[in-house]
């Protein structure tokens, strides 16, 4: 597998392992500011979701973001406070919850 740098939060970027469903993103052609916004600023997050709520790898990608915990951008539709609420709710035994993402 291929890694590659990752923009995780201004200014700070990580390795991660690209993985198939990367290739099939709709954000790919997207500048990452518009999935990694400034704290206290969420003028994007529209933006954001709406091509997630196109992107027909959506739930690899929550998915992904899930088991990474990644704490900051938009990832599957979500934010990271809905991110979080969904591990919240998983680890209380709703194994099902996926979709807080609406918005």
């Amino acid at each position: 597998r291929e890694r590659t740098m990752e923009r995780t939060h201004i200014g700070e970027s990580r390795e991660f392992e690209e993985t198939e469903w990367t290739e099939e993103a709709a954000c790919a052609g997207h500048p990452t500011n518009v999935f990694f916004v400034d704290v206290g600023q969420s003028s994007n997050i529209p933006t954001a979701k709406a091509i997630c709520r196109s992107c027909p790898v959506q739930k690899p990608c929550l998915d992904y973001a899930l088991r990474q915990k990644e704490e900051f951008g938009i990832w599957g539709g979500a934010t990271p406070a809905e991110r979080e609420n969904i591990l919240r709710l998983r680890a209380l035994g709703m194994r099902h919850v996926t979709d807080l993402t609406r918005g």
